[in-house]
């Protein structure tokens, strides 16, 4: 019976979703320490903040007494304790009025030899969490994600919430979710290996004697959570209750198994094997202004870090610390150390000087906002992400991206994407001129045949549509370099913005909509030229656009002469992350460009 403040409810008449945070006992006698979690609990209840709450109902419930359990059923194995509160607030969508919103919540908390499965309704739960985490630590901890995860998803998995954490870009999601029967078989190594489980669904058997006997288990690892079900009454309850904590006991004494999800990324408790940094990157700073728990300082920080440079180098192998070079607007001033670190299962990135920096007004704003490591990733050639407080391992697949092309750039400034200005008149009206030199004007030299137009501007379908003799069409962005030089390497962040382009306009391969778009011209005389040489207006291309075979040849290409043909084939064969990310990111554009029946191609540069 549940009593208190004139309340008398009997355990029969409760029947709380089956929703628990399972937690180990460190302590040497964990019978006493577990009976001091009510003490816990009431404090987190009483301890207010912008509710008021109480306490109205509470008893020490042993599970054996008379009515807790149906007559004949077996003496229960676990102790139960329970706490009703009410909590008064003012409702979220008016201010200063006499309105009160009144919710009662329900706390249950068992236990069985040291393991704890403790059910929290409202801000409860997200206290707990909080406690479990504050110094100095309490003596409960959450059982490992590992074991959990091993032990839950070895069941058909049903649905997944999983979260990248990959480098953000247009051509992946940063989250997903996936429903369907044996998730587990569906999941891909190539576009799914740089995802984390969050949470999940998996149908197993909570008792061993009757394995036929499934329910749908959900589970959040790093939260230490798992929820089945609305219990249809309380001895269900109580049963299910007994039946997870004799399944987490049986898991904790078997310790961490192999995932049952392998192609997902997992997450580490320590730095081991972690080494040769080659990527930095930054929240951008729309995400963090628009979010609703970031700081004013985060936010300025983040927008700092949009405009900064950011070039990581390593500090050699068997290390997770690296130099990164940082400036602004395109200006390096200087050089930072960070050293790597794991305390208490966090990481932690230290920034600070490499030596006197030759301008400490550029690199001072850059490591103050480094200062925000929430809002950083760094990613190493072994395979692993730092995000956040997390170490990550992501296996990338082996998977050459089997569409690149090698072209001679010898004449022109692959450093320079579009001529004059970059303005839509200055780039039509130039775009191809004698003695002109930008990227712009080689696709014109390159593509001496049929009919090409210009499309550059707000909006665009792409930068050039082309029309071969053969009736092929092509949609093709263009990207410069962001050096020069002959030893250059993989730069992964120089294909995202523009595969992400691609990706996004594919529509456009779709004749109707291509003729109503290049119907709308940027300027009133967009850029176009038949077999080289230019002409003034695009209607005839629209009419033989018009009159186009619906079985004809269509693609898209990026052209970036960022990456050379030695600098990726060498890349390779020492099987370099930044190559195996880069050609993972194409692949995965393919897939979507493929699906719509078009080919996918790449121009990178010969030499």
């Amino acid at each position: 019976m549940l009593s208190g403040t004139g309340i008398a409810l009997p355990l029969g008449a409760l029947r709380p979703y089956v929703t628990f945070i399972l937690l180990e006992c460190t302590a040497d006698e964990p019978r006493a320490e577990i009976g001091r979690l009510r003490g816990r609990i009431e404090t987190f209840v009483n301890s207010g903040g912008r509710a008021e709450r109480a306490i109205i109902a509470t008893t020490k419930t042993d599970s054996e007494a008379p009515g807790n359990a149906p007559a004949g059923a077996d003496p229960p194995e676990t102790e139960a304790d329970a706490i009703i509160f009410v909590e008064r607030s003012g409702p979220s969508w008016a201010r200063d009025s006499d309105l009160t919103d009144t919710n009662h919540g329900l706390a249950v908390w068992l236990s069985q030899e040291r393991f704890v499965a403790i059910h929290a309704d409202g801000f409860l739960a997200d206290a707990l969490q909080r406690w479990l985490d504050r110094e100095p630590r309490p003596m409960f901890r959450r059982i490992h994600p590992s074991i959990l995860e091993g032990e839950v998803f070895r069941g058909e998995v049903k649905n997944l919430w999983l979260r990248g954490v990959h480098p953000r870009r247009r051509t992946m999601a940063d989250t997903k979710y996936l429903s369907g029967p044996g998730l587990q078989d569906a999941l891909n190594p190539l576009t799914d290996s740089s995802f984390a489980l969050g949470a999940g669904r998996a149908e197993l058997a909570l008792d061993s004697e009757q394995p036929d006997d499934r329910s749908p288990v959900g589970c959040s690892p790093m939260k230490s959570t798992v929820w089945v079900k609305q219990s249809a009454d309380f001895h269900e309850f109580l049963s299910l209750a007994r039946s997870i904590l004799r399944l987490v006991a049986d898991a904790v004494a078997r310790g961490p198994t192999t995932s049952p999800l392998p192609w997902l990324a997992t997450r580490l408790s320590d730095l081991s094997g972690i080494e040769r940094a080659y990527a930095l990157v930054a929240s951008p700073a729309d995400d963090v202004v628009g979010g609703t728990g970031a700081s004013s300082g985060a936010r300025a920080a983040a927008s700092v870090l949009d405009d900064a440079e950011l070039h990581v180098r390593p500090l050699g192998p068997a290390t997770p610390d690296f130099l990164v070079d940082v400036g602004l607007h395109g200006r390096v001033g200087g050089t930072l150390r960070c050293s790597v670190s794991i305390r208490d299962a966090k990481v932690h990135l230290a920034f600070g000087f490499e030596g006197e920096p030759p301008d400490i007004t550029i690199v001072r704003p850059v490591l103050d906002a480094l200062e925000y490591t929430e809002l950083l990733t760094v990613y190493y050639e072994s395979g692993h992400a730092l995000t956040s407080d997390a170490v990550w391992s992501s296996s990338l697949a082996e998977s050459r991206f089997p569409a690149w092309e090698w072209m001679e750039f010898d004449g022109f400034n692959i450093t320079r994407e579009k001529p004059g200005s970059g303005q839509p008149d200055d780039v039509h009206s130039l775009t191809g001129s004698p003695g002109e030199t930008s990227l712009f004007t080689w696709v014109v030299r390159a593509l001496d045949s049929g009919y090409l137009t210009c499309d550059d501007g707000p909006g665009e379908v792409a930068d050039f549509v082309h029309l071969a003799n053969d009736e092929t069409l092509s949609l093709i962005h263009v990207k410069a370099a962001s050096s020069d030089r002959s030893g250059r390497g993989i730069a992964v962040q120089r294909f995202e913005v523009v595969v992400g382009q691609a990706v996004k306009n594919i529509a456009y391969l779709d004749p109707d909509k291509l003729i109503e778009a290049l119907n709308r011209p940027r300027i009133a005389q967009p850029a176009c030229w038949l077999d080289g040489a230019r002409v003034p207006g695009r209607s005839e291309m629209l009419e033989f656009l018009g009159a186009r075979s619906a079985h004809a040849p269509k693609r898209i290409i990026v052209v970036q002469p960022h990456v050379t043909m030695r600098a990726h084939e060498a890349a390779w064969m020492s099987s370099a992350m930044p190559v195996r990310l880069l050609d993972t990111l194409l692949n995965a554009a393919r897939g979507s460009i493929t699906g719509v029946g078009a080919e996918f191609h790449v121009w990178g540069a010969r030499d």
